[in-house]
């Protein structure tokens, strides 16, 4: 199991994606935004948790089964059922009995599955593309915006910028990349 857990909230584990979740979604919730998606079992079926590693399956969790390149994770669907998965994502129908999502790429269905899991947080931060400074041809300084929300941060470059636009310092910065806040 994974020894790490975040500051303050000693119930969720950081591993797969494995965090404890206020409340459950159905089956049908997380996969009706994927249109090559096909449900085998109850569109009603509840989930709580979603993850990757049978060993971090638990009571209603949805395992992802996902191919690698030295294992493949339907090899584990049955340990993920037996502690308590109510839900597989599969690339291909397997013979357990519980509710199955087929879809034509597990690792590519994470992303949207786990976005409707926790409740789409991406949809409340926007992303600016001139998060850096932006130079005409000659390397004059044209402008420079930034989030101008607490808490956003630059992506792109390495080491962090302050709210009043100095550096740290990291290697490489560039004072380009994408700046990103909560709206």
């Amino acid at each position: 199991m994974n020894a790490g857990t975040r500051e303050g909230a000693a119930t969720q584990a950081i591993g797969s994606g494995t965090v404890a979740h206020p409340h459950s979604r159905t089956l049908h919730d997380l996969v009706r935004d994927l249109p090559e998606a096909e449900l085998r079992g109850s569109a009603d079926t509840l989930v709580s948790s979603v993850c990757y590693r049978s060993d971090d399956a638990r009571p209603g969790a949805l395992f992802f089964c996902v191919p690698g390149s030295t294992s493949d994770g339907h090899a584990f669907a049955g340990d993920a059922v037996s502690r308590g998965s109510m839900g597989l994502v599969v690339d291909r129908w397997l013979e357990l009995d519980v509710s199955q999502v087929k879809v034509l790429d597990v690792r590519e269905a994470m992303g949207p599955i786990s976005a409707a899991f926790y409740g789409r947080p991406a949809d409340g931060m926007t992303v600016d593309p001139f998060g850096g400074e932006v130079r005409d041809g000659d390397g004059e300084r044209l402008e420079r915006r930034r989030a101008d929300h607490e808490g956003g941060a630059f992506l792109g470059e390495r080491g962090r910028r302050s709210q009043d636009g100095q550096h740290d310092g990291g290697d490489n910065a560039t004072g380009h990349g994408w700046s990103v806040a909560r709206r």
